[in-house]
């Protein structure tokens, strides 16, 4: 019995001195805070005579210390440690090396791609080793007479116009690689399709309207995509 009563005694003496350790630290953190200042400037306003801090701050400091403790070590454990100068440094120059080998390589493949779409022009070269039946609609008549072929770069030409402004609303939608492989694979198959072709009129359709419509909706995507990482330059 006696053994116990001493422990419940100790312990509530513990208490007690631990309580009184909590409000002193909450009244020198009530004085020295602006909001405590305030507060007493109002309290020798309206209590000049208390010579003390009045009840409703004394019952109010305990929860805003703990509050201000808790608060500051939340702030210790989010806090981060900061990078060394020269290692944030070191670490800039490295991502800025690779966001520049990554453009450089964009505009290159921007380059071939425009001197595939390019080709276009080439068919006033081709046109003479062509047969005579995808230079005439009428093969009968000929002498003295232009090809009909001339009228292919044109065609191909008009649906260029046609295709750029889809070119450009694919490159908002799926972006600029997608667009710029669509518009590739146009071509090609444009290209491949019209080897098989025996008439004039579908050699017209195929490498005209299909090889244009190509060129027109890979056209954009390289400028875009060059100045999407050298905006500034």
């Amino acid at each position: 019995f006696r053994s116990r009563a001493r422990f419940w005694s100790s312990a509530m003496a513990l208490g007690v001195f631990g309580r009184c350790l909590l409000v002193l630290a909450a009244v020198a953190a009530d004085r020295v805070s602006p909001r405590g200042l305030a507060r007493r400037r109002e309290a020798a306003v309206l209590v000049p005579q208390g010579g003390g801090i009045p009840l409703q701050s004394q019952l109010t400091a305990v929860p805003r210390a703990l509050f201000a403790v808790g608060r500051g070590l939340a702030s210790v454990v989010r806090r981060r440690p900061k990078k060394e100068p020269a290692a944030a440094e070191e670490e800039r120059q490295v991502a800025v090396s690779h966001e520049v080998l990554r453009g450089a390589r964009t505009l290159a493949g921007g380059f071939i791609v425009h001197m595939v779409l390019g080709t276009l022009y080439c068919w006033g070269n081709f046109i003479a080793y062509a047969p005579k039946s995808l230079q005439y609609f009428d093969t009968e008549s000929i002498v003295g007479k232009q090809p009909d072929a001339l009228v292919i770069v044109p065609l191909i030409i008009i649906f260029q116009t046609i295709g750029l402004p889809l070119g450009a609303e694919l490159i908002r939608l799926v972006g600029q690689r997608a667009t710029a492989t669509l518009g590739g694979l146009t071509v090609a198959l444009g290209v491949f399709l019209s080897s098989y072709a025996t008439d004039l009129l579908t050699f017209m359709a195929l490498h005209g309207a299909c090889f244009g419509l190509g060129v027109g909706i890979g056209y954009t995507a390289p400028m875009s995509a060059g100045g999407t990482w050298f905006p500034r330059r």
